[in-house]
């Protein structure tokens, strides 16, 4: 295998994993976790046969102003040709608690999931999953054996075009991906089992944006109800 292989099957991100954010302190474009998940599936096959994540450890931080940093540390671990890699390191953090500015102290409980998730996508990024959204200017050799595996910007942008009618969004009246997000996240596979059992649908994805607003709205009940027990 030529080195750049897998970072090329990698690198380009889809349209629908993407999502753009501004914080205040900065913006970017995150990338649906669940997506990751799919690509090392794709290319080393599933969860604990192709591919598996051992934690290395995980703690809190208390600063002055109150706020609580969560860490999380892994290794992911890949197999290839039959053969384990070496532990492939990943460091992620979130803040589990804060101050607002009108002293009202807000506590995330979703701290230690957020900063795995992200602790992950810092492992995959030494693989090159995700790589154009952190590495937008790297270009592809075009003549390369790994373009059939790319789909992404050149180094030097194309000239501008008439703005065409954009096609109709095929995924219009379906489930937002925010609110696929939320139940991929908050609910384990019976779950999501019993959810697409219900409302008569083969896939999560195939719920109506109005199915998934009631399955959102019943998980933000559920997680209330279990921070006040």
């Amino acid at each position: 295998m030529d080195n750049l292989e897998i970072y090329n099957r990698v690198r380009a991100v889809p349209e629908i994993a993407q999502k753009s954010f501004n914080n205040g302190r900065f913006s970017g474009t995150d990338i649906n976790p669940m997506w990751r998940i799919k690509v090392l599936t794709e290319v080393f096959g599933p969860c604990g046969i192709g591919w598996y994540i051992d934690d290395v450890r995980h703690w809190n931080e208390t600063f002055q102003d109150g706020t609580v940093a969560t860490f999380v540390e892994l290794n992911l671990y890949v197999k290839l040709d039959g053969e384990w890699s070496r532990p492939i390191y990943g460091m992620g953090g979130n803040s589990s608690a804060t101050t607002t500015k009108s002293n009202k102290y807000v506590v995330d409980d979703e701290g230690y999931k957020k900063a795995y998730t992200d602790a992950i996508s810092v492992a995959c990024k030494a693989l090159g999953v995700g790589a154009d959204i952190y590495y937008g200017k790297d270009a592809v050799d075009k003549s390369s054996k790994y373009s059939r595996y790319y789909d992404g910007p050149e180094s030097e942008p194309a000239p501008a075009r008439p703005k065409a009618q954009a096609p109709e969004n095929p995924r219009k009246g379906l489930i937002t991906n925010d609110q696929l997000i939320t139940i991929q996240t908050n609910c384990n596979a019976d779950e999501i089992g019993k959810l697409c059992e219900k409302y008569k649908v083969a896939n999560i994805a195939d719920l109506t944006s109005v199915q998934g607003a009631v399955v959102c709205r019943q998980l933000e009940k559920r997680r209330e109800q279990r921070a006040t027990v």
